[in-house]
């Protein structure tokens, strides 16, 4: 009784300190400590203010309808105290009456493992009875570093009266009903060992190139308390999908307790696909003895620009074969008809893949038969049969024989047109054996086509003269009289003829005669193809003839007249040698004089 005695002299001595120094019955403005506090009732948030005002701390709290709105100043500190319903709290300061600053109440008094969880879980909501509820740390954060006198402001504002927002809710596993607060820094606090974690093994850390990419895809993390708290997690460093390589990005989550968690990933940007090849044509069609560059317009490159252009290999399959071989030349001179295969491969250094094309190339002869064999010009004689076939042959570019498909046509000299004798792939018959039976100008045409390409065609021309060149004959007419007389005039061309072998007669220019033997004593002469047979005896003229293109004589022909004299008288002689002699004139179509 003695000790409760003092106790209360004592305190009623502090009130009448304190009513006797403030006049009027008015609370002092105390400046107590470094800082003062805010309590935001509408946001459940304490700003910490230096006495410069500037904000230094946020806590988050639970206040209730009770909570007072005004200015008040901080008056008692209790490190364990009873609240309402048999509860009670952790470092309490007073901030008015029965309004205090203390942690979330436990269910049994000094027992700091029997936190109400579902209470300390709705810190930042409105919850209490009037107090304002803390974590464990922030309500020792006050009790430690706030003295009593410090001044409290309470408001019913907003978010923009909270400076540092509002910190994050530390969440408890509600499944248990009580437990320690993770805050309190009691050593025995079995939170106090436990930190956040990232995880990041569902990361993949292989990335290929030119793809999308998200930091943050697969990392998760947890705070303290095993609660997910991924969507906090922030990175240091980039990843450049575009750009083979590797790159490290390092992880970094805070967790509402203030500790920290860190981990670092290496990713590998890579190339898994195959190189490119460009430039590769699928199908060509090439002339027959041309030269392909199999190189010229092809390029191969990564997909990331390296080149590789220089690393193809080629391998070319020949028409007829099947074995492709390596070809290391840039040209490829096409010198076989069919298809040739150009393979194209190429190795990705990145990841070993292989690439490969193919390149069809039909070769195919498409110009102009080569005729061989064929004179310009030739001379063949009269009525001969020639082979107009005879070394004449065709073929292709690349060497295939189109002998069989030479077609010929003839123009007899005088002809208006061509008359077709072999056809091609036609009997040759005719053409083997052709008959020239007229003199003159032979035009012998040979054409051919090639049969991959009918627009390419080769013609070319002989021209064939025809002479008759054989000795030709003198032909004497039966009717030519072998008898006269004396004093008559004798036509010794009457009935004679000649002629070439194909029937052109020749003039007197190539027809001679000559007076080969006469009577003696006959002065007769051969002129202008007459005689005057001057004496009785016999008369021998021979006639001659020359080819006027190889000057072959004829054979000789020889004729004798027997003059004798006319046992007629004069007159009546001379009248029929005159008779006879016009007569001859007549027949040959000439004209003489008389002779008298």
């Amino acid at each position: 009784m003695k000790k409760k005695g003092m106790r209360m002299l004592f305190a009623l001595g502090v009130f009448l300190f304190i009513f006797l120094m403030v006049p009027g019955n008015k609370t002092s403005v105390y400046a107590a400590g470094n800082y003062y506090l805010q309590i935001n009732k509408a946001t459940n948030v304490v700003t910490v203010f230096d006495n410069s005002g500037k904000p230094v701390h946020a806590f988050l709290c639970s206040v209730g309808p009770a909570t007072p709105i005004g200015t008040f100043y901080t008056s008692e500190r209790l490190r364990w105290h009873t609240l309402y319903f048999e509860c009670y709290g952790q470092y309490c300061t007073r901030i008015t009456g029965d309004i205090l600053f203390h942690s979330v109440y436990y269910l049994q008094n000094g027992n700091p493992a029997t936190q109400s969880y579902s209470a300390f879980n709705r810190l930042g909501t409105m919850a209490s009875h009037g107090c304002v509820r803390l974590t464990v740390a922030d309500a020792k954060w006050i009790y430690d570093n706030c003295p009593l006198h410090t001044k409290v402001v309470i408001i019913n504002g907003s978010a923009a009266n909270d400076p540092l927002g509002k910190p994050a809710a530390i969440k408890v596993d509600e499944r248990k009903t009580m437990g320690w607060d993770p805050t309190d820094p009691d050593p025995r606090n079995p939170y106090a060992s436990t930190f956040p974690s990232i995880n990041t093994s569902a990361k993949t850390t292989s990335i290929r190139y030119g793809a999308s990419f998200s930091p943050l895809a697969g990392i998760s993390a947890k705070d303290s308390l095993g609660n997910d708290i991924s969507d906090q997690v922030t990175y240091k460093g980039s990843v450049n999908t575009k750009r083979l390589g590797s790159y490290t990005l390092s992880y970094y989550v805070r967790d509402a307790m203030g500790r920290t968690a860190e981990a670092s990933v290496t990713f590998q940007v890579v190339d898994t696909k195959k190189a490119i090849i460009s430039g590769v044509k699928k199908k060509l069609v090439k002339e027959y003895a041309s030269v392909l560059k199999l190189r010229a317009g092809v390029s191969a490159r990564t997909v990331d620009n390296t080149k590789l252009t220089k690393k193809i290999t080629i391998k070319v399959t020949y028409p007829g074969t099947k074995k492709a071989r390596v070809y290391k030349k840039k040209k490829l001179k096409l010198s076989k008809l069919g298809t040739y295969k150009i393979y194209y491969s190429v190795v990705n250094p990145h990841n070993q893949k292989v690439t490969k094309k193919t390149s069809r190339i039909t070769v195919k002869d498409t110009k102009n038969p080569k005729l061989t064999g064929i004179s310009s010009a030739k001379t063949v004689e009269y009525n001969s049969t020639q082979n107009l076939m005879s070394g004449v042959s065709a073929k292709l570019v690349s060497g295939k024989s189109l002998t069989k498909k030479i077609a010929v046509s003839v123009r007899e000299p005088q002809a208006s047109s061509f008359v077709q004798i072999k056809q091609a792939n036609g009997s040759a018959k005719i053409a083997q054996a052709y008959t020239f039976a007229k003199t003159g100008t032979y035009e012998i045409q040979y054409s051919v086509s090639n049969p991959s390409n009918t627009s390419a065609s080769t013609v070319k021309t002989m021209l064939v003269s025809v002479v008759d060149t054989k000795a030709p004959q003198i032909v004497i007419a039966g009717d030519k009289p072998s008898q006269a007389f004396v004093g008559d005039t004798y036509d010794v061309f009457y009935g004679v003829t000649a002629r070439l072998v194909s029937g052109t007669a020749l003039g007197t220019d190539k027809l001679s005669a000559v007076l080969l033997e006469k009577p003696s004593g006959s002065a007769a002469e051969l002129t202008d193809g007459q005689i005057l047979f001057d004496a009785a005896g016999e008369y021998k003229i021979v006639y001659r003839a020359v080819n006027p293109v190889s000057n072959l004589e004829a054979e000789q022909k020889t004729i004798t007249i027997v003059v004798v004299e006319r046992e007629e008288s004069p007159t009546e002689q001379e009248s029929e040698t005159e008779a006879v002699s016009t007569e001859r004139m007549t027949e040959q179509g000439t004209e003489y004089e008389e002779i008298p």
